[in-house]
């Protein structure tokens, strides 16, 4: 597997991590994401981080949807910033259109179940760690950003996933009986 690969791989892991990114929202909302700079981006805070800081300037991410059907999302990322306009994100449809017809008709009949359970699971990921950041601003009195970055931080320190310290944050919480 080339770099480029290796980096794409980084970056698909680290979207499902953090329950969040381009790929994700794509195929939740069915829509094309485009990042035009990674540097300016504001959605997806955690993840546009961890990715900018790789090299990678913008990104195209469009959903695959066969038979009313989603069946996952296809990106391209570039290293410089706006790289993409309205004829890659046409294009890019297309491609995702064509991945998707071969992918449903090449799936098992478990597959989309599957893979719509690895989307709620990373979409509760997403919902836990947004949680556990909400408890630190409450309980530490930090803004939104610092309240992540303090999450991440005990994840790297304890060398642990960040579902996982979210997730004892919130039953820490939980077993005082306290509210954000």
């Amino acid at each position: 597997m080339g770099r480029s690969s290796d980096r794409s791989l980084r970056n698909r892991r680290r979207q499902y991590e953090l329950g969040q990114g381009p790929c994700l929202s794509a195929w939740a909302t069915c829509e094309p994401q485009r990042v035009d700079d990674t540097a300016t981006e504001t959605r997806w805070p955690d993840w546009i981080g961890a990715v900018s800081s790789m090299g990678i300037g913008s990104i195209l991410s469009s959903p695959m949807i066969y038979r009313g059907r989603h069946v996952g999302a296809l990106k391209v990322y570039a290293a410089e910033p706006h790289a993409f306009g309205e004829t890659e994100v046409h294009l890019l449809g297309l491609l995702a259109d064509a991945a998707a017809t071969l992918l449903g008709t090449a799936q098992s009949i478990d597959t989309p179940v599957r893979l719509s359970k690895a989307l709620t699971d990373a979409l509760t990921t997403r919902d836990t760690i947004g949680l556990a950041a909400g408890v630190l601003m409450a309980q530490e009195h930090l803004n939104r950003d610092v309240a992540r970055t303090r999450l991440l931080e005990r994840a790297r320190t304890s060398n642990r996933r960040v579902i996982d310290v979210a997730s004892e944050i919130l039953t820490d919480w939980e077993k005082q009986g306290e509210s954000p």
